[in-house]
């Protein structure tokens, strides 16, 4: 009984990848056109000064006690 609930569910779950797959690349132009006005400029702030942080760390900060 165990063995075909564990089949049913990885069946399941093949079938909702299938579908999305399939989805995804019916609806690429739609993604390829939301990537390129997907911008990270309001991050970008964020993201330089936690660079800047990481990198200007001291090493004796990272050693366990």
């Amino acid at each position: 009984m165990a063995i075909v609930l564990y089949k049913s569910f990885v069946a399941l779950l093949l079938m909702i990848t299938s579908l999305t797959l399939l989805l995804t690349l019916k609806n690429y132009h739609t993604l390829e056109i939301f990537s390129k006005n997907y911008v990270l400029e309001g991050k970008s702030i964020i993201i330089d000064w936690l660079l800047k942080e990481v990198i200007n760390l001291n090493p004796r900060t990272l050693e366990v006690v």
